[in-house]
């Protein structure tokens, strides 16, 4: 019985990170009061210090994964008081 309970959390976390990844994936850029983007500029270790400007990237949305959290602490809590 435990064992079914822990791969099933595991695998309902791996389910949560994908949908996390997928909705994050293509998030949009930060834009300023004019409606320009909003640039950084970076030095990767990779590149030996080279400047590299980016997009800022607006922040991720972690809401689908508090909602869906929960949802499974009901489900355990659920699945606990039936045994």
């Amino acid at each position: 019985m435990t064992v079914w309970f822990f791969s099933f959390y595991f695998l309902f976390r791996t389910i949560l990170a994908a949908l996390h990844f997928n909705y994050n994936l293509k998030r949009g850029s930060k834009v300023d009061d004019e409606g320009e983007p909003v640039l950084h500029v970076s030095y990767p270790k990779f590149k030996e210090g080279e400047a590299t400007v980016k997009e800022a990237k607006v922040s991720s949305n972690y809401g689908i994964y508090q909602y869906q959290s929960y949802m499974l602490q009901k489900v355990v809590s659920t699945q606990n008081a039936l045994q």
